[in-house]
């Protein structure tokens, strides 16, 4: 009968243990992406801020971000 009633015990623990395990790090993970300070990257008017890199062309058109291939062709 003990070895019964510690076997139980020792299920309730292991149980707790996995369900500590699962859920602590999805808590410190959801806290840490909320703690993150957000940075807008696009306005959706113009390119204000950035920087040119390559050839390609960049422009605002309708509020969407639009690259076309430069004339060396590299991507695309």
């Amino acid at each position: 009968m003990k070895l019964n009633t510690l076997f139980l015990k020792a299920m309730k623990l292991s149980k707790l243990r996995v369900y500590l395990l699962l859920t602590v790090p999805c808590c410190l993970l959801a806290f840490s992406t909320l703690a993150q300070k957000k940075e807008k990257l696009f306005n959706g008017k113009d390119l204000t801020g950035w920087k040119i890199y390559g050839t390609e062309k960049w422009f605002v058109e309708k509020g969407e971000l639009v690259c076309e291939s430069g004339p060396d062709k590299g991507y695309g």
